[in-house]
């Protein structure tokens, strides 16, 4: 029996764990990936601005293959045969299965035609590109301009944690403006909230443009659909999620944003032996879920759970189809109000549930406390761990109040 893992998300990792039992039983399990590593989402703002190193905020997924015993497939997958049961990558590679999990994240929308030398931020791993620039600030003889497309919580997150690490390595060498279609910064978090980010952003130097948009690109410049022309050396895109290119190209049900609808133990209903998880599935029932972190991570224990049964359940001769409850698959409850923290640039995360906010040192320690703890979980055997108390309390004071 083979177990295809198709991309390594914040969910899926968590099958790692079950791996090598998985392995006694004579499973053989692949993970197809077109990188090596998972960047946790939750932490790159802060490596972006200098709190974390890139060592830290990743999920070595190909040595936890190796260690394991995992087969490690790099590629991308770009079409899926449910009835063959074969996913085939780019480069024409056809992977078999008896068992399939999808967890391979959303994209960004596309940039207008034009709109070239883009970085987008899914998938995250693209930042490398951006943080490799970042690094080059110092040196820079010329003024630097950095525009994000997009004010949501992530682009936010990436402005106030970028803005703070310019202050500290390359005063006045860079600017860093976002562009928002609606009228506020974080448009989704209550008006006091999103008034006291966008001070806090324009306190640190930062600019903000709301009601436009990025829609052209030329050598020196970022064109709004207002007509103004902002100086760009750099162009990010973080302008929300749609569904990736694999589904596409292949025959399951999808919403109208392009992600693929799956029941709530994960499967997708017209192929049971295919799960679905993270910011790539809308969950029946909850479709209009936030695709965050926090979700993609809860599902990830429920997931494994899952895939272990329909193992068990494909070893002992019964059809995949009788799986789904009748023989226990857990199905997926999303928090009733999912937390959000996010890091400032300052010592203070912003806390948000609902309608309820606030901005304290406490919110970003606790920011900590729970991204380093999940990071452990992850960390491989010759890989240091943190003491997350102590490293809460390091990391908390590298940022200025």
């Amino acid at each position: 029996m083979h177990l295809l893992l198709i991309g390594g998300g914040h969910a899926s990792v968590a099958l790692f764990e079950r791996a090598a039992a998985w392995r006694e039983h004579g499973i053989d399990i692949t993970l197809v990936s077109d990188h090596p590593y998972l960047y946790y989402s939750g932490m790159v703002p802060e490596h972006l601005g200098g709190v974390y190193s890139e060592d830290e905020v990743q999920i070595d997924l190909k040595g936890w293959c190796q260690h394991t015993g995992v087969t490690w497939h790099q590629g991308r997958v770009v079409r899926m045969d449910p009835t063959a049961r074969t996913a085939t990558t780019a480069y024409g590679s056809t992977l078999p299965y008896d068992v399939a999990v999808v967890d391979i994240g959303a994209a960004n929308p596309s940039p207008p035609k034009g709109t070239a030398q883009v970085t987008g931020t899914k998938p995250m791993h693209q930042i490398a590109r951006l943080e490799a620039w970042l690094r080059t600030l110092p040196e820079r003889t010329s003024q630097q301009h950095l525009v994000i497309a997009g004010g949501g919580a992530a682009g936010t997150e990436l402005a106030l944690n970028i803005q703070a690490r310019i202050r500290r390595t390359a005063p006045r060498r860079c600017t860093v403006t976002v562009v928002e279609p609606a009228k506020r910064l974080i448009p989704s978090f209550p008006d006091g909230a999103s008034q006291r980010v966008a001070d806090l952003f324009s306190r640190q130097g930062g600019r903000l443009h709301t009601g436009a948009r990025v829609q052209h690109r030329t050598p020196t410049h970022a064109v709004l659909d207002n007509g103004t022309r902002l100086p760009c050396t750099q162009l990010v895109w973080a302008t929300g999620s749609v569904g990736p290119p694999l589904w596409q190209r292949t025959p399951f049900s999808c919403t109208d944003q392009g992600f693929v609808k799956v029941v709530d133990s994960l499967q997708i209903p017209s192929a049971p032996r295919v799960f679905a998880a993270g910011d790539c599935a809308a969950v029946d029932g909850y479709a209009d879920l936030p695709r965050i972190g926090v979700h993609a991570v809860k599902q990830g224990p429920l997931l494994a759970e899952n895939v272990d049964r329909m193992l068990r359940h494909l070893r002992d001769g019964k059809p995949p189809e009788r799986a789904y409850h009748r023989d226990g698959l857990r199905a997926f409850r999303p928090y009733p109000v999912a937390p959000l923290i996010l890091s400032t640039g300052t010592a203070k995360g912003l806390w948000r549930a609902g309608s309820v906010w606030w901005m304290r040192a406490t919110a970003l320690r606790m920011k900590h406390l729970i991204d380093l703890r999940w990071m452990n979980r992850y960390r491989l055997p010759h890989q240091s761990t943190w003491a997350p108390l102590d490293a809460v309390h390091a990391r908390s004071a590298q940022q200025p109040a």
